[in-house]
């Protein structure tokens, strides 16, 4: 089977993105999402979330299943997260939250990852894409698929329209931009 629009990410909220063509480090656990080719069971295209990944020789990932994936072409997403990854020109936000209070909604995060970044929290000004401007002029690169709480995004999914992020619906439009 082949794995399209893919993306690597880890288990634990904590632990460091995976660069795209790099092997994560020995006893990472991670699981891949993308659309899955090639499946005499899965139809055509369809987006998957595999279970964990236990081999990876960075052409083809095999999982705790025996399910083995050939990489295709990574997600437009996942390529954006990786020049931030490597360029580091803007922060990372991971571990994201909405709160909506008196008609004012903020995101929240951790600015880097979760286990040795800092918690950040603003009002969302402008929004193009994966990225996001704060009242206070910082501008981030989202990760939509690292959210704290899924709960918390089915709580303001009816607030907010949604947009696919990696394939899956989970990045909230948070600010209408005039162009």
């Amino acid at each position: 089977m082949r794995l399209e629009n893919y993306y690597l990410y880890p288990k634990e909220p904590g632990d460091d993105e995976i660069p795209i063509g790099t092997i994560p480090k020995k006893g990472m656990q991670y699981r891949a999402c993308g659309n899955v080719y090639g499946s005499e069971k899965i139809p055509v295209g369809t987006a998957i979330i595999t279970s964990y990944v236990v081999k990876n020789d960075g052409e083809k990932i095999v999982t705790d299943f025996g399910f083995v994936y050939e990489l295709g072409n990574p997600h437009p997403d996942y390529v954006e997260l990786d020049k931030m990854l490597h360029s580091g020109e803007y922060p990372i936000l991971y571990e994201w939250m909405i709160y909506d209070k008196d008609g004012v909604t903020k995101l929240s995060g951790y600015e880097g990852p979760s286990d040795g970044g800092h918690f950040v929290i603003g009002r969302v000004v402008v929004q193009d894409g994966n990225f996001v401007v704060f009242d206070n002029g910082k501008k981030y690169f989202v990760d939509w698929f690292r959210l704290l709480l899924p709960l918390n995004l089915v709580m303001y999914s009816s607030k907010f329209k949604m947009e696919f992020f990696m394939g899956f619906k989970c990045k909230p439009v948070l600010v209408h931009n005039d162009k």
